[in-house]
């Protein structure tokens, strides 16, 4: 996969150089030299330095997963627990690792979304960022606590005091629980970093430890999970 990826740096670079190229030749017909310089060095130097730092994000990612025992997988190898939410959005996972965190099998990455694709776990209809799936010990029944401060499920585990005011106090992020798989969303503008990952991935396992999952009894219920 990572060739693949150094693949599609190569075209995209080489591709804008070419078109850099083109831009060059057709506006020397209209400016000057020095002109023509220095709108090339405005027009060039943001994406130039997008691209390093996307550059320098990717590897200091992928120190970091080397580094703590991270291993990098094909996004498309699995489904997906957000699958569904919202079949009028679109979900994209762009990198995912896998790792044994506390003794919980966890899946992190990037990921970017469109159309509202998580139903209310993220304030954002659009956007890009962090995603936590975490493998729960017993499957849960499906339950969730959503942007802004709303309950779907009727598991009384939803009741738990702990559980509610980490929410409130935002020790804990949105959070949605499915069959054995539990996740959290959280938005991220800038390329997603180790740190933010590492807290990404802790307030996730916060979640799971608040649950405290056992033989699930039903209470009144709180709300419908969406199919």
């Amino acid at each position: 996969m990572r060739k693949k990826l150094v693949s599609i740096r190569v075209i995209v670079g080489w591709s804008i150089l070419a078109a850099l190229g083109v831009a060059a030749r057709v506006l020397g017909d209209w400016y000057p030299a020095p002109a023509l310089a220095g709108l090339i060095v405005v027009a060039v130097l943001p994406m130039v330095v997008v691209l390093i730092r996307r550059e320098r994000a990717h590897r200091w990612m992928n120190r970091w997963a080397e580094t703590v025992g991270w291993t990098e997988i094909d996004r498309d190898s699995r489904d997906w627990p957000w699958r569904g939410l919202n079949p009028s959005g679109e979900a994209l996972v762009k990198r995912a690792w896998t790792h044994e965190v506390d003794g919980y099998p966890v899946t992190a990455g990037e990921v970017g979304w469109s159309g509202g694709a998580f139903a209310g776990a993220v304030l954002l209809r659009e956007g890009r960022g962090i995603f936590v799936v975490v493998r729960l010990p017993l499957p849960a029944p499906p339950m969730a606590m959503r942007l802004p401060y709303e309950f779907v499920g009727d598991s009384q585990r939803l009741n738990q005091p702990a559980l509610r005011q980490a929410y409130l106090d935002g020790k804990i992020p949105p959070w949605t629980a499915r069959g054995d798989e539990m996740f959290t969303i959280e938005s991220q503008d800038a390329w997603i970093t180790p740190d933010a990952t590492d807290c990404a991935v802790r307030r996730a396992l916060r979640v799971v430890q608040l649950l405290d999952l056992g033989p699930d009894v039903s209470s009144v219920p709180t709300g419908h999970f969406p199919p």
